[in-house]
């Protein structure tokens, strides 16, 4: 059985509509699906990481070391204001770190509310959870690290 990393890096866009204002972000928790080995790929099965901290998985996922969703801290925003935040997404196939190989994972980061307000001090945390899948074609995976950038929009 191939051991897997999954991990799902995370990069920044933002779509700023007063441009007197800048905005910062750090990482709390980076989204990863943690150690998994694939038993059977002969169908698409499915791993989500819930906003709650809790993992759904389906049978042909075993979860050697358990993933974590995203929590990023954003700052330097206008007190008390609404922020729309948005996924920009690209493919959602995943990378194979080092070399290639046939089968990827899909790896769809999503979010449970768009908008945000921010505190007194211009801050809001984001969680982010996200859902991967097998290719389910019947292929092995190779032994090793994959993982898939996205972009988030932030709009205030």
């Amino acid at each position: 059985m191939p051991l897997l990393r999954i991990f799902t890096l995370f990069t920044t866009l933002f779509s700023l509509m007063f441009q007197s204002v800048s905005a910062d972000m750090r990482v709390e928790q980076q989204l990863t699906f943690g150690n998994i080995a694939i038993k059977d790929n002969s169908q698409p099965w499915v791993m989500k990481l819930l906003s709650n901290g809790s993992m759904s998985v389906g049978n042909g996922i075993i979860v050697l070391e358990p993933g974590q969703i995203g929590k990023y801290f954003f700052y330097n925003l206008p007190p008390l204001t609404q922020v729309s935040v948005s996924i920009v997404d690209g493919t959602g196939d995943s990378e194979f770190a080092g070399a290639s190989t046939q089968s990827q994972f899909t790896i769809q980061p999503y979010l449970d509310f768009p908008t945000f307000n921010t505190n007194t001090y211009g801050e809001f945390t984001l969680d982010l959870p996200a859902v991967l899948q097998t290719s389910g074609d019947g292929t092995s995976y190779s032994d090793g690290t994959y993982f898939r950038f996205f972009k988030l929009s932030i709009n205030y």
